[in-house]
């Protein structure tokens, strides 16, 4: 992926790096558990699943449900092959309920409690408030294409002829082949895949489907908000085109090597040079402490984004509080300091 805007936060800060553990770990130890019981995997998914939530509500959405109702569609699917005995069927829900729910809950308590005596996610952006309108959803729909797009590579205003613009057609077509037409020739294939392929494949479309639904009905449109929709459907996909495409015996699969191999030479080169400038970067954020140096400035006070990361610009000389902006006034972040 090469994201545009924020894909330093991925590449260079390692920022959704647990992100993208626990979509790939979570739903393999729930279903190692579900189908090979064994108390080591259960007490690593329940400490797990307690850590995840203490961060708040957004694990709910991203790990939680995605895996308790692609349990549930799993089952039903797999009801429908054979004589369902409904009573141990309940029983075996009722204990997915206390493997899932238990631990999830328990550090959603934790969570909860921190909050009452740290100012964290209080602010507009963690409120979870339907859009006004029919056409706030239609337009939080085209900020959800945009941003997909963008995570695939494509910037707008380039010529068509350059580098980069070779980069967007390239991006285009990745995204288009990744996103919409794999997961199509995924769902065809599905009966031919494992067990634990099957439920992932549940897993992404729950999961995706509840981050649509919190884009286009509650605007949670920030860029960076569908990192784990796309890394669901990165891992899905590459999968199938590996088993599928890579490793067919015929001349498609060194098309698809060759292919891939040509994306990877282009969207490396647009990052270099993303990355050339980054010692003016560097000296232009230093020159704004320094300047505030020069005049006397020792103590300063900026938001969560920007308190730290200027206290290093300084090289220390400038002490940096961390604050938040309220209805009443300044306040301590008190979760950093």
């Amino acid at each position: 992926m090469c994201l545009r805007g924020t894909h330093s936060m991925v590449l260079y800060q390692a920022a959704y790096t647990g992100a993208l553990l626990w979509i790939v770990l979570c739903p393999y130890l729930f279903y190692t558990i579900i189908h090979k019981f064994s108390i080591k995997y259960l007490i690593i998914n329940s400490v797990i699943l307690f850590i995840i939530c203490m961060t708040g509500t957004r694990y709910i959405a991203e790990i939680i449900l995605p895996l308790w109702i692609a349990y549930i569609i799993y089952s039903l699917v797999e009801l429908r092959k054979k004589q369902p005995e409904w009573r141990s069927e309940l029983i075996s829900q009722i204990k997915i309920i206390g493997i899932i729910w238990v631990p999830a809950l328990a550090g959603l308590g934790v969570y909860k409690w921190l909050t009452t005596w740290h100012n964290m996610n209080n602010n507009q952006l963690n409120m979870t408030l339907f859009v006004p309108s029919l056409e706030d959803c239609m337009h939080n729909v085209s900020i959800l294409f945009q941003n997909v797009f963008s995570a695939f590579g494509y910037s707008g205003n380039v010529e068509l002829f350059s580098l980069r613009g070779i980069g967007n057609m390239v991006s285009i077509a990745l995204c288009i082949l990744i996103v919409f037409v794999v997961p199509v020739l995924q769902i065809k294939k599905i009966e031919d895949e494992t067990e634990l392929g099957k439920m992932f494949f549940y897993f992404t479309v729950v999961h995706n489907g509840i981050m649509i639904t919190l884009a286009v009905f509650f605007a949670k449109t920030v860029d960076r908000y569908i990192f784990s929709s796309v890394f669901c459907i990165v891992i899905l996909s590459a999968r199938y085109i590996m088993k599928y495409w890579v490793n067919s015996p015929n001349i498609f699969r060194y098309l698809i090597l060759s292919a891939f191999a040509g994306i990877i030479t282009i969207n490396s080169f647009l990052m270099i040079g993303n990355s050339c400038n980054w010692r003016e970067t560097l000296e232009s954020e230093k020159q704004v402490n320094l300047e505030l140096q020069q005049k006397g400035l020792k103590k300063g006070y900026a938001t969560y984004w920007n308190a730290y990361n200027n206290q290093i610009y300084s090289n220390d000389m400038i002490q940096y509080g961390a604050i938040t902006m309220t209805e009443n006034g300044m306040i301590p972040f008190k979760w950093l300091v």
